[in-house]
């Protein structure tokens, strides 16, 4: 392999792991023939964690260490690394044994084979990865991660399946001349949403618990991601589609609730009268999101045997949507016992988080982005 390839590995307390994860990289990248350099950026670890990388920069010179003082901030330790870098294919790896360094050699062939793949994401969703040992409160905050990102950045959602993975690579032309600005845990977000590519693709991977040392995965960490994502969301601007979505989805519980009362009007059953309700707000919903919330991607696609295809698939999306929304204010009125207007507006809020994170994906932004940046 011609081009240089720099891992970057962020540490800070990892006195136990480091040592070891070195010499399997080194052996894996050496029996694969890759021109490589390891760097290390260490938080001036307590635990003298930069200590022992000092003496192994002693005995390889494809290892390099970074020692920041005063620094505590993963993101911001890998850019740094990066910055400090002399490859043409970068990349970040955790120091903590959970991302498996076998499947490098792997991501790496695969943007080689493929001129337009600029980012390789180790997926831990998908039908060959996955997470070994996660309690139910840790998955849950995983995939709650995954889908604010999904509210507030719905378009990189739809080029990754795991927006929040800490293991990846890419090249460097990426992010070159861009201004990164990361918080937290979660720089492949900011790469996502500010880097220039043409193509990701995803290698599954089975994420394993740390087997040493603490996990340091905690509340800041969390509330960091949430800042992270806000202010991504407004970088790209997608917080005001976010903005124009809600606009809509609020006249869509509107038009569901004034059909309900039309058909209690009229002398129709509750159920049927909410189904009328829901049916018209579908149709008023996808008009002013076609014209208005994703005008722009419309745009690329205006045919009206399009328009009518993305009705269709909307309108599709939208059962599901419907079926939560019927049988949440089914519960709400005939299990909970709520009166017919808050079991209605309970309906409509959770088809409403459905359509949103499902619909939009598949009605306007998998189809047509697609078109418009491959």
């Amino acid at each position: 392999m011609r081009e240089k390839f720099s891992l970057v590995i962020p540490t800070y307390n990892e006195a136990k792991n480091i040592e070891n994860l070195c010499t399997k990289i080194l052996k894996i990248l050496s029996e694969h023939n890759i021109n490589f350099e390891l760097i290390i950026v260490d938080d001036d670890s307590p635990d003298g964690t930069w200590k022992i990388v000092e003496n192994l920069t002693k005995e390889n010179k494809a290892i390099k260490l970074i020692r920041r003082i005063n620094e505590k901030d993963l993101s911001t330790a890998v850019i740094r690394g990066w910055g400090e870098s002399e490859g043409d294919i970068l990349g970040v790896i955790d120091g903590d044994f959970q991302h498996p360094p076998e499947i490098i050699p792997f991501m790496i062939r695969k943007m080689l084979e493929d001129s337009e793949v600029d980012i390789v994401v180790a997926s831990r969703h998908g039908s060959e990865g996955g997470i070994s040992k996660w309690n139910a409160w840790r998955r849950s905050v995983s995939w709650l991660g995954v889908l604010v990102s999904a509210f507030f950045l719905p378009e990189i959602l739809e080029k990754v399946r795991d927006p929040m993975s800490g293991y990846f690579i890419l090249r460097k032309k990426v992010i070159s001349g861009k201004s990164l600005d990361p918080i937290g845990y979660k720089v492949l977000l900011e790469v996502l949403a500010k880097g220039t590519y043409k193509k990701v693709i995803e290698a599954p991977y089975f994420f394993k618990e740390r087997e040493k040392g603490g996990s340091k995965a905690g509340l800041r960490e969390y509330l960091n991601t949430s800042i992270h994502i806000w202010k991504l969301s407004f970088h790209t601007g997608e917080i005001y589609r976010v903005t124009k979505y809600i606009c809509v989805g609020m006249s869509g519980a509107l038009v569901t609730l004034l059909g309900y009362l039309f058909g209690r009007w009229l002398n129709f059953g509750q159920a049927f009268s909410y189904a009328l309700g829901l049916e018209l707000a579908i149709i008023n919903n996808f008009i002013l999101n076609e014209f208005w919330t994703f005008s722009d991607k419309s745009r690329n696609d205006p045919m009206f045997r399009s328009r009518i295809m993305r009705l269709f698939e909307f309108s599709l999306i939208c059962i599901y949507g419907f079926l939560i929304s019927f049988l949440s204010f089914l519960v709400s009125l005939k299990i909970m016992h709520l009166i017919s207007i808050y079991a209605a507006l309970i309906g409509v809020s959770l088809g409403f988080i459905w359509n949103f994170l499902i619909g939009t994906n598949v009605t306007w932004l998998s189809k047509i982005f697609s078109k418009n940046t491959n």
